[in-house]
């Protein structure tokens, strides 16, 4: 992905969280705890990679050769679409979160992010789209005990 493309999608993942965080801190205290926590780790991720890619942005003014930052200049669309595509898939998630619940909504990410990758089996989503939903319920039911489907359809 080129410089411009992964700063874009750095840029929107920082704001997908500060907007995660900001709309959390509306909610009472016991609801406000997962979305706080993603909200608070996308924040940390987009500023880590924000920093890494500053300090990469440095590294060509102080290399001897020219064709030190060659591999970073902008290649094309493809490397836009793949840079949409991240921030689409995370819009979406917390769309189908928003929607179902965090168990269903995880459940249904599953696969689509899967078939959107490329075009695993049909045995691979089944078993990929269970684990992600045992997965989901163990930690948000069992031990967080959070309701089921907690979202605008549940």
């Amino acid at each position: 992905m080129t410089r411009a493309a992964d700063i874009a999608t750095t840029l929107a993942l920082l704001a997908l969280g500060l907007a995660a965080v900001a709309i959390a801190s509306g909610y009472p205290p016991g609801a406000r705890l997962v979305p706080t926590i993603v909200g608070a780790g996308l924040v940390a991720v987009a500023a880590l990679q924000l920093v890494a890619r500053g300090v990469q942005a440095l590294r060509p003014l102080v290399a001897e050769r020219d064709e030190a930052g060659a591999a970073d200049r902008p290649t094309g669309v493809r490397e836009w679409a793949r840079a949409g595509a991240a921030i689409a898939a995370v819009a979406g998630l917390f769309a189908l979160v928003a929607l179902g619940g965090i168990v269903f909504g995880i459940t249904a990410f599953v696969p689509i992010a899967l078939r959107a990758l490329g075009r695993p089996g049909p045995v691979f989503l089944a078993v990929a789209t269970a684990v992600a939903f045992a997965v989901a319920y163990g930690v948000f039911v069992g031990l967080m005990e959070l309701p089921l489907a907690g979202g605008l359809l549940g």
